[in-house]
């Protein structure tokens, strides 16, 4: 299991009246463009990592970000569909993190290693689905019982 860190259970829940698949093709939407963006999303810059979705079954896919040989971070989107609306979730499965050392001992905090990037998809997320469907709530949660 990995170590623990803050931003670990980050995550975003959007509820509208789109389908559950209508809410999954704007979420691949989203991190086809991110992946296109060359490190910037909407004047927000952060390094850029190879995306790619590993897993797509109706209502859920799962999303890699780092290289072909390894994965800096994981997380898995699932669409459901409620009485009426649909809901989506994102969620973090797996992540990397890096600490600074100097003479290898630790000098600064941990952080996750492509957090920018899965931040910027959130945020990207939210917006794309507001556009089509203003009446959606959004509910981004950067830290547990911290929303944002």
């Amino acid at each position: 299991m990995a170590a623990k860190h803050k931003l670990q259970h980050s995550s975003i829940t959007i509820t509208s009246s789109l389908s559950p698949e209508q809410l999954l093709t704007i979420s691949e939407e989203v991190a086809a463009a991110l992946t296109k963006s060359k490190g910037t999303s909407n004047g927000r810059k952060f390094f850029q990592y190879g995306w790619d979705v590993v897993d797509r079954q109706p209502g859920e896919m799962t999303v890699h970000i780092g290289s072909p040989r390894k994965t800096l971070l994981e997380f898995v989107v699932c669409a459901i569909a409620t009485d009426h609306r649909s809901k989506i979730t994102t969620g973090i499965g797996g992540f990397r993190t890096t600490r600074p050392t100097y003479i290898g001992i630790p000098v600064g905090p941990k952080t996750l290693v492509a957090y920018p990037s899965y931040r910027a998809y959130m945020l990207d997320l939210g917006r794309a689905v507001e556009r089509v469907d203003p009446a959606c709530s959004v509910r981004l949660v950067e830290r547990t019982g911290k929303p944002a």
